[in-house]
């Protein structure tokens, strides 16, 4: 980006290309520092019913509710997955029939 306040990405500055973003993906210091509240101050499992859970649970909504408006769809429709092997099982469960599993009956 032209005229970027933020220092190049290490990736970007001059050393070694780095090639493996499919495995380890550099993170934005922009999304570093939104997410640092949520690492040491606002943790918790936001599926939980405890106090902890609160700060987490909105801010998950928020962020879906981000995303959905990035991409044109509807917050219950976004899905967050911890892997992207879980995202690619999820994607081919909703395509593929399962045949015997109760989800599918």
């Amino acid at each position: 980006m032209t005229g970027s306040l933020l220092p190049p990405h290490p990736a970007l500055a001059g050393g070694p290309v780095y090639l493996d973003y499919n495995a380890t993906p550099p993170v934005d210091p922009r999304v570093a520092e939104a997410m640092r509240p949520h690492l040491t101050d606002l943790f918790g499992n936001p599926s939980s019913s405890h106090p902890y859970a609160d700060a987490p649970r909105e801010a998950l909504a928020d962020a879906r509710t981000q995303a959905a408006a990035l991409v044109g769809a509807p917050p219950l429709e976004i899905v967050f997955t911890a892997s992207g092997s879980e995202a690619n099982l999820l994607a081919l469960r909703g395509v593929v029939p399962v045949s015997g599993h109760p989800a599918r009956r």
